[in-house]
């Protein structure tokens, strides 16, 4: 049975419990509906063209604007947290022997965002990635969090530069065993991910070329001195992303760092004895270099059904070095496409993790990448040079926002979430050239920081959440979390979590579990299939984005919002009359 939401027609089904002797008026031409007989019952999906942002509240403590919120249900009660470092003696205008940094775990109420507890931690870096990830690593129905401590004085001797797991009360179930960062410029900066490398059902903890045992924090492997994801290092941190996915044939999960990536065998959980990290790099130059590391993201770029490379490395001085975005194919070590990216405005360095996704409806990914005072849109074009579409300019001074994508009307297209230092805009940008469609002013200092979407509330539709100040003026360094939804139509329904900061749909499960086969996010079908069972020419190609939510999706992988099930028994009730 399919519900239109977007009909101005009314109706309700009324409860009837049946007893003998007992029925109901009825007029002789009344059908009766009575809950006896199932069916499975789901909304047709109703597009809106309208848009307006609308505040709905904001955190009671303030956050380090720097910081991308992370979203789970941590205690599987049902009800969504929201996750964020704390101000514990915050530290902002920092060197490199001053690293910028700030204290505690936040997690507040996601209904209301009131407080629910304030874990204390020892000090993270803030400027970078999100140095907190969320998930349940020992499989008892509870998600975990492991932070990456800043390798700085303000933290005891034992406590820098490490990984630490706390339970979602606080109670601190270990401490890694070794720094992270061994083979980067600084022990801190990357972002911590979660992945079931092996298989085994038990997952993995890993940062930069670095993999760690997620149940004792044992390290229990290193890539050596090849790429780390590293898109630049500066006093505030070596920033860096990697990501684990299925990238090649053999059993298991490979790691995807820059301009390497890591075949991984792991037979030994308890040390690094055994295991073995083999690097494949990247066999090509670009504008004469070899290809740089950086930031890394993945997804199925030139639509053959595997998955790629995605990376975006900073500006370089020493030798001057255009910082770049290219995809590469781990499988033969080639060059997909790439762009060079022209400071046009500012000083600073760096480039954003790439972020992925179909913002025009026709079922192939565009590719967008942020730096000093812009955004660059680009797509494969079958050529070694990707197209660029359009450019946006933004208040971005750091040039590493991110930036994220989500189908909030259900009409089979992206609009793009940019936040910059003045405001939060939404973008449609369907038809190659970027149109301003709702704006929410927003005021804040940025590093690597954007918003995240998520049902945090359960209301069945997506919200905002973001680091804002609200005071008006541009680089304030905290603020709270704001929550945004629509003032028009709802949104459409979306996933209730976003545990780490290099989120795509495939890396964790609704209950915070790490998946155990980690599902691909490349194309499994082709677009004529496809076309023909999705009633609004949404598929799975979906999927095939990175850094976005998803919405709801059924086993054809086209989008759809569940509706209420009933069973209903039909009794026609009227005159017999004889032959």
């Amino acid at each position: 049975m399919a519900l239109d939401y977007s009909s101005d027609e009314h109706f309700d089904i009324r409860p009837w419990i049946h007893q003998e002797n007992d029925f109901p008026d009825y007029d002789e031409n009344q059908v009766i509906v009575n809950p006896l007989i199932e069916t499975e019952c789901r909304a047709e999906i109703s597009t809106s063209s309208s848009f307006g942002l609308k505040a709905d509240y904001e955190t009671d403590k303030l956050v380090p604007t720097y910081i991308s919120p992370l979203v789970a249900d941590l205690n599987n009660d049902g009800k969504i947290e929201i996750i964020s470092i704390g101000m514990r003696d915050f530290f902002h205008e920092g060197s490199r022997f001053q690293g910028e940094r700030s204290g505690n775990v936040l997690i507040f109420e996601g209904q209301t965002g009131k407080l629910l507890r304030e874990i204390t931690t020892p000090m993270m870096a803030f400027q970078g990635p999100t140095p907190i990830v969320i998930g349940d690593i020992n499989n008892d129905g509870n998600a975990e969090i492991i932070i990456s401590t800043i390798d700085h004085p303000s933290n005891p001797v034992q406590d820098r530069g490490i990984l630490i797991c706390f339970d979602h009360q606080g109670t601190i179930l270990w401490k890694s065993n070794e720094k992270v960062g061994k083979n980067a410029p600084l022990h801190y900066g990357g972002t911590p991910s979660l992945a079931d490398f092996n298989q085994d059902g038990f997952p993995e903890v890993y940062i930069y070329n670095e993999i760690f045992n997620a149940q004792n924090g044992k390290k229990i492997a290193d890539g050596g001195n090849f790429g780390i994801g590293l898109m630049n290092s500066y006093p505030l941190g070596a920033v860096s992303t990697t990501i684990a996915a299925d990238f090649l044939p053999n059993k298991g999960l490979e790691l995807a760092a820059g301009n390497t990536i890591y075949e991984v065998e792991l037979n030994n959980t308890e040390g690094q004895s055994g295991n073995f990290m083999r690097p494949i790099n990247a066999g090509f130059t670009i504008n004469g270099f070899p290809a740089q590391d950086g930031y890394t993201a993945i997804a199925d770029i030139n639509l053959d059904g595997e998955l790629d490379i995605i990376v975006t490395s900073g500006k370089k001085e020493i030798p001057q070095i255009e910082r770049t975005i290219y995809a590469w194919d781990p499988r033969n070590q080639e060059l997909i496409s790439s762009a060079t990216i022209f400071q046009e405005a500012g000083d600073a360095l760096h480039t954003s993790l790439a972020f992925v996704g179909d913002i025009t409806g026709n079922n192939k990914p565009e590719i967008g990448v942020a730096s000093p005072y812009r955004l660059d849109f680009f797509r494969y074009n079958g050529t070694e040079v990707f197209e660029r579409i359009w450019n946006l300019e933004s208040s971005d001074a750091s040039g590493q926002t991110r930036t994220t994508m989500f189908d909030f009307n259900g009409d089979g297209k992206n609009e793009l979430v940019i936040k910059d230092e003045t405001s939060l805009r939404i973008i449609d940008a369907t038809e190659d050239y970027p149109k301003l469609i709702a704006n929410h002013s927003s005021f804040s200092d940025t590093g690597a920081e954007g918003a995240v979407v998520a049902d945090i509330n359960g209301d069945g539709h997506a919200q905002l959440v973001f680091t804002s100040n609200n005071s008006g003026q541009e680089g304030a360094p905290f603020g709270k979390i704001e929550i945004l939804t629509s003032s028009e139509s709802p949104w459409m329904p979306s996933r209730q979590i976003w545990n780490q900061y290099t989120y795509f749909s495939r890396n964790i499960d609704d209950d915070t579990s790490i998946p155990q086969f980690q599902k691909s996010i490349s194309i499994e079908n082709t677009e004529n299939e496809l076309e023909s069972k999705c009633k609004n020419n949404s598929s799975n190609y979906s999927y095939n984005n990175f850094l976005v939510q998803t919405p709801e999706f059924d086993n054809n992988g086209c989008i759809t919002i569940p509706a209420v099930d009933a069973t209903i028994e039909l009794f026609l009730r009227g005159k017999f009359l004889p032959p």
